[in-house]
């Protein structure tokens, strides 16, 4: 399997080792951090790309610079589980000399906070310039990475970040979607329906343009509401952040049970007060939501309900 890494020179560009070095030894984990966290962002296609020929110039050389100092870190995150460990006919044995002892847990610890979060920041600054390039990067577009989802009302990470913080984070954003592609479904589709949903995100006028502004805005309060129990996300006084076990030990500043139950009901009034301005903007402007003005009368059940109590629109 080829790599997007395959050299220690390279390798040294991003990460500190000592000179003599066995590149061997983390080649394998190389190949698992690529396969874990970066294959699933930049698509089959443009990873088998990128290893059989390495872009040259322009931003495809920027990204995949980028992609090697994640690959570097994270892989290095995964040899640090085993570093000091060597195996033999004799079993297992830890790395000692008169020399050196091997570094505490708090210090590996604290490496391993630093290569997860240079690895994160890596992929994430990646998928900011292949966003902003979609031309150069025409196989990603195509592909379940992308990072623009044109099928919601909340297309990309700035969008969300608007109504609640994500630090900014494409990879926590495509974590999103399925849950954005749920509230649209559940909370949307059936009252507005398809004709209407499709002017909405065409943007083709003012109020079109606002009423997609109300739509994003209870797309992520409810997208919010829903996610809290999940146990995929982690909710902490800052914001929202993938939940991860890669640093073992590591205890984020989460939000105790009781306020994130008050989150999940805040966010879930919050998101049915935006759907109730979307309907009455559609409806003061007849004229230009036809569609919509056709379907008032025929009455749809309310798409706005929880598993503690039916709220109306």
């Amino acid at each position: 399997m080829s790599t997007l890494l395959n050299d220690l020179a390279t390798f040294k560009k991003h990460v500190t080792i000592n000179f003599d070095f066995d590149f061997d030894l983390v080649l394998p984990y190389i190949k698992k951090a690529e396969r874990k966290h970066i294959k699933p962002v930049t698509g089959r296609g443009m990873y088998e790309d990128y290893t059989e020929t390495p872009p040259d110039a322009g931003k495809p050389l920027e990204v995949l610079e980028l992609l090697q100092e994640a690959s570097s870190n994270l892989a290095m995150l995964a040899y640090t589980f085993v570093g000091i460990i060597q195996v033999s006919d004799n079993g297992f044995h830890i790395s000692q000399n008169q020399n050196s002892t091997p570094a505490d847990w708090w210090q590996i610890k604290d490496l391993r906070r630093s290569l997860l979060n240079t690895g994160n920041e890596a992929i994430d600054e990646a998928l900011a310039i292949m966003e902003a390039n979609p031309n150069d990067f025409a196989d990603w577009v195509e592909e379940d990475g992308y990072t623009v989802f044109r099928e919601f009302y909340v297309r990309k990470t700035q969008d969300f970040q608007k109504y609640f913080n994500i630090e900014n984070s494409r990879q926590t954003f495509l974590k999103l979607k399925p849950h954005l592609r749920k509230v649209e479904q559940q909370f949307f589709n059936e009252v507005l329906g398809e004709a209407t949903t499709i002017q909405i995100k065409a943007e083709a006028n003012e109020e079109a343009k606002k009423a997609l502004y109300l739509a994003q805005a209870a797309q992520v309060a409810l997208t919010i509401a829903s996610i809290t129990n999940e146990g995929i996300f982690e909710f902490t006084p800052q914001g929202l952040f993938v939940a991860t076990s890669e640093v073992p030990g590591e205890k984020k500043n989460s939000l105790p049970d009781a306020a994130i139950d008050h989150l999940s009901r805040v966010k879930n009034e919050e998101g049915n007060a935006y759907l109730r301005k979307l309907i009455a903007h559609l409806t003061a402007f007849p004229q230009t939501f036809i569609a919509y003005h056709l379907r008032e009368a025929k009455p749809t059940p309310s798409p706005a309900y929880n598993t503690k109590s039916t709220l109306s629109l």
